[in-house]
């Protein structure tokens, strides 16, 4: 997958979903195995994590689904440290209108999240 992501950017660096699944990788593996372990096994790194993150809300700023993913992510790598990141971005996407069904999705996961 990560082979795929990488391919992607290389071919079109604007691509604001593919910079979110780098990122979520990044922040699922550092989530299982650690910062250490996931550095070390996959090449992962918080760094680069957050940096897909930022790049993805410059491209697509207004987009639910890059606000819950970015949160989500956080949350991944210290929910506690990144407890108020997180929440604001899921005030932020909870309060936008759906661009499509599958945003719709991801304003009601927002909403859900912050009860």
């Amino acid at each position: 997958m990560r082979a795929c992501l990488d391919r992607t950017l290389e071919l079109e660096p604007k691509h604001a979903d593919a910079h979110i699944a780098l990122g979520l990788y990044h922040a699922e593996i550092i989530g299982k195995l650690g910062a250490l372990a996931g550095g070390l096994t996959f090449g992962v790194s918080k760094d680069a994590c957050l940096r897909h993150f930022d790049t993805a809300l410059k491209l697509v700023p207004d987009s639910a689904i890059a606000l819950v993913e970015y949160a989500h992510g956080l949350t991944l790598l210290d929910s506690k440290r990144h407890a108020a990141q997180a929440n604001k971005l899921y005030t932020t996407a909870s309060k936008l209108p759906p661009a499509d069904a599958m945003e719709h999705l991801d304003i009601l996961r927002a909403r859900a999240q912050l009860q």
